[in-house]
């Protein structure tokens, strides 16, 4: 027999000065009848899922948010992110705003060194910056970069690098000028692609030089990844030593972690057995996403703890507007207002807080104006008017919806998720997910959906390429402002506008809220595009989910960042 006990971790998070999240995780600590396992604190070791995801290690490469929880422990920027997920200076000794915040003067500590041994300079910055804007490195978000002035100009190669607006001053000075002031620059200066990067990084040879609070003890390429406290980090002293924890304390038998051992299980179930066994002491989100019910069924015979991380983020729905079909609004706009979202979390189909637009709502100073909501009679009434439009049947409409599976193992039907009391057959989540959309779609419109699962790699080749009819995504902010959503549909031409959407009035919007400098201006000016993307539908937003992680009930110290990454640089453990 199972019982539970509920202790509550009080976390207040602050971004930018405003209040975000201010919130008491529950952390569910499960028991059995089984005796509790001890853990010997001279190990100094936590073991962590990796999930699916490729090892990356070059900050610029970075883009899904296991990469980024990744390289933020062995990579910092100027600035970092405090346990309060406030911008906090890091590399930095000062970050000083001129002309209005139009321009940025920014001093380097003194006697900042790379695990290598190697001095650490401005320069190691601006080239980092220079290779992402001429393409020498494939860095999937150089588009926090075009704040910069000139930058997306560059990346464009309209005009030469020469023109970026980045002054050198010495080896520890540099200003920085921005298109125009933007009030998140300093949160923007804590993501991997304003890290510097070392002269002496080499891909090829998987050497990478540190200046994180970890450095990479081994790597193995496909399997594995140790890190090890990084001695040359400036703050290392305080790391491991602010509360006496070179050795375990006398009072709380506590010890700092010393290193971090990544291992890539893609079988979320799994990882479950591996965490109930001690073989694992962390999984879950950033890493290889839980399922709540895998959890609730599994038999555990060790205690654990559970929280339930809420994030900046948006799982949707994206429809291909350059599809004969899906071109039509009314038809976009009829799939929308027909989906349940309220009723499949309650069914546990997704968890979270339903969406009823793109930008989290605690984004905006003032309510949003418009909601996304299901209203079946005008969803139909919505559809009708979209299939004379096209001058077809309902019968002639059929979609297909894209997917990426969970998993691909010869174990997978083993471990995949029960979805009887739904369809009677066993899904993995987003395959569980994928079914209940088309099944709404066809019990609430007549739509017939053709459900296509891919590998990862597939799915978001398609994805880029454009090559999908209705596909599943979720984004999670950059950045803690509502741009970090409306900015990926500013165009047809952006990476992550997979829909192909673009609206003049829309950019037009965007571009006028990124220019003033009144955040009563901004805050109505981004409203009024966030109307027009949810009257055009390109996406339709689902849920603003939050993430389940799991980990050993000696593991603390642990920091959930709302941008999706788990930090440990203050992690401990105790008995």
């Amino acid at each position: 027999m199972l019982s539970l006990v509920f202790l509550n971790l009080d976390v207040c998070m602050q971004l930018t000065g405003q209040v975000i999240f201010a919130f008491s995780i529950s952390a569910l600590l499960l028991t059995s009848c089984s005796k509790q396992r001890s853990f010997p604190l001279e190990r100094r070791t936590v073991k962590i899922n990796y999930g699916h995801s490729e090892l990356l290690l070059h900050p610029h490469k970075a883009s899904v948010q296991s990469q980024i929880a990744l390289v933020h422990h062995i990579g910092e920027g100027l600035m970092r992110l405090s346990k309060k997920s406030v911008p906090e200076l890091a590399l930095a000794k000062s970050v000083l705003a001129l002309q209005g915040g139009k321009k940025w003067k920014v001093t380097l500590k003194d006697d900042l060194y790379w695990s290598d041994g190697h001095r650490l300079t401005v320069d190691h910055f601006i080239q980092g910056w220079y290779d992402a804007l001429t393409h020498q490195v494939n860095a999937p978000l150089v588009n926090l970069l075009f704040c910069i002035e000139n930058a997306e100009k560059i990346y464009e190669k309209k005009i030469p690098l020469s023109a970026l607006g980045i002054k050198k001053v010495d080896d520890h000075v540099m200003c920085i000028d921005l298109e125009q002031p933007i009030p998140y620059f300093l949160h923007l200066l804590t993501a991997p692609i304003f890290f510097p990067i070392s002269p002496h990084l080499n891909d090829t040879k998987r050497e990478y030089p540190s200046c994180g609070p970890f450095q990479i003890a081994k790597a193995n390429q496909l399997a594995s990844l140790t890190l090890e406290r990084n001695h040359a980090y400036w703050d290392a002293e305080a790391m491991v030593h602010k509360k006496n924890f070179s050795r375990p304390s006398n009072d709380g038998d506590t010890a700092p972690i010393e290193c971090i051992e990544f291992f890539q299980e893609k079988n979320p179930r799994k990882q479950l057995e591996q965490l109930d066994e001690g073989i694992l002491d962390f999984c879950g989100t950033p890493f290889l996403s839980i399922d709540p019910s895998d959890v609730w069924e599994y038999p555990f015979k060790h205690e654990y703890r559970s929280v339930n991380v809420p994030e900046l983020s948006t799982w949707m729905l994206a429809l291909n507007t350059r599809h004969p079909i899906l071109h039509n609004k009314n038809i976009r706009k009829a799939i929308a207002f027909s989906l349940m979202r309220e009723r499949w979390i309650e069914q546990g189909v997704y968890t979270g807080v339903a969406s009823k637009g793109l930008v989290p709502p605690e984004l905006f100073d003032s309510p949003q104006s418009v909601a996304v909501e299901e209203d079946l009679i005008l969803a139909r009434n919505l559809f009708q008017k979209g299939v004379s439009e096209l001058n077809l049947s309902p019968k002639e409409i059929s979609l297909e919806l894209s997917y990426a599976e969970d998993w691909q193992s010869d174990s997978t039907q083993a471990f995949a998720r029960s979805a009887k009391a739904f369809f009677g057959l066993e899904v993995s989540s987003h395959a569980k997910r994928a079914h209940v959309i088309k099944e709404r779609l066809y019990n609430a419109l007549s739509v017939h959906i053709t459900l296509c699962p891919l590998d990862r790699e597939t799915f978001r080749l398609k994805q880029k390429e454009g090559k999908f009819t209705l596909s599943t995504f979720c984004w999670v902010a950059d950045y803690p402002h509502p741009l970090a959503f409306l900015e990926l549909f500013l165009d047809a031409r952006k990476a992550y506008n997979f829909s192909r959407w673009e609206n003049s009035h829309y950019t037009q919007n965007l571009l006028k809220a990124k220019r003033s400098s009144s955040r009563k201006v901004q805050d109505k000016l981004l409203q009024q595009a966030h109307d027009i993307l949810l009257d055009e539908l390109p996406v339709i937003p689902l849920v603003h989910p939050g993430s389940l992680a799991l980990f050993s009930p000696y593991l603390g110290g642990l920091v959930f960042h709302p941008e999706g990454y788990l930090d440990l640089r203050w992690a401990h453990l105790r008995k």
